[in-house]
């Protein structure tokens, strides 16, 4: 359903945060699970091969064996006294934060936030737990941090303009923008540019933290787009792995694109029956998807609707 993805736009970047310092230190391993997991079974497990590890399950979209390697990674500290613990605090936090876990995030990295040693993901973990709590000022003095040591990663700055972006600071965020142009090739002007960028923290598990972004950005002017409130609605509905509460909050979008279309649109009442359906309204989307073939004009949709309508009959929802 590609057409469904006119707002994936914007160059953001996607780089994965956590790997930028260890994928540098064992590239040799950075592509092979099973060399990985073999060289893990040989105890005791160096907390950088739990790091790597844990980046490569992170990659996959497996943000809960990622946490667990991070997580095992802080065990073993007496076995190697020289080692660089805070990395592994800071993807800790940040994947707890990608999960809106931001108190328990919080309780890993607070111990480092004031330690000029520690790591650059320290304060950026911390600072995206703020911005997911609605506190972009404060956020910005964290992110900013990282601005000051590492320009590369495309991930971390992407964070930084969307905190500049909810804290009404445009011009600090297209200023950004300018500046990322010239050193890194990315380019994202505008709040609603982000979308590809959480995007992907969505495709990684992160879809605590992408949702809050989807609901911020339905609150601001963008959210008199139809295709926005349709994407979003989509991608929550057709998610095996979606949580509850925000499968049924898509519901409210799709609702809101229905209504804004007249309810004349067959490819957002479509989308207004998966969601129903996804999130345990069975007659809804029923309902729904009756409305949408009554106006489909499309023969091809007609019969992907066709399909879904009678999963609701059978009280299944629809998945991608």
């Amino acid at each position: 359903r590609a057409a469904r993805w006119p707002l994936a736009v914007g160059g953001a970047c996607l780089l994965a945060a956590l790997a930028a310092r260890t994928s540098r230190e064992l590239p040799y391993f950075r592509n092979s699970e099973t060399l990985f997991a073999r060289a893990l079974s040989l105890p005791p497990a160096h907390p950088l091969m739990l790091l790597n590890y844990g980046v490569c399950k992170f990659d996959q979209g497996e943000i809960g064996a990622a946490e667990r390697c991070f997580a095992q990674a802080l065990e073993p500290r007496e076995s190697f006294p020289a080692f660089d613990f805070s990395l592994c605090e800071a993807n800790l936090g940040y994947v707890r934060v990608l999960q809106g876990r931001t108190r328990e995030a919080r309780e890993v990295l607070r111990s480092r936030l004031e330690d000029p040693s520690a790591h650059w993901m320290v304060p950026v973990a911390w600072g995206m737990s703020l911005l997911y709590e609605g506190r972009p000022e404060e956020a910005i003095v964290y992110l900013e941090q990282a601005r000051k040591y590492f320009w590369g990663d495309g991930q971390i700055m992407c964070e930084l303009q969307r905190a500049y972006f909810e804290a009404g600071r445009t011009d600090d965020a297209r200023a950004l923008a300018a500046v990322l142009r010239s050193k890194i090739g990315m380019s994202c002007s505008d709040y609603a540019g982000l979308f590809s960028h959480n995007l992907d923290q969505w495709k990684r598990g992160g879809r605590a933290y992408a949702w809050r972004y989807f609901e911020r950005l339905a609150e601001s002017e963008w959210g008199r787009s139809v295709q926005l409130l349709n994407n979003a609605a989509w991608l929550a509905a057709t998610d095996t792995q979606t949580p509850p509460e925000i499968a049924a909050r898509a519901v409210a979008f799709a609702e809101r694109a229905v209504e804004m279309t007249g309810s004349m649109k067959a490819e957002v009442l479509d989308t207004l029956g998966v969601a129903r359906a996804a999130a345990g309204d069975f007659p809804g989307a029923r309902q729904a998807a009756e409305q949408a073939l009554a106006v489909a004009k499309d023969p091809a949709l007609a019969r992907e609707i066709e399909k879904r309508l009678a999963l609701y009959r059978g009280g299944n929802a629809f998945r991608e």
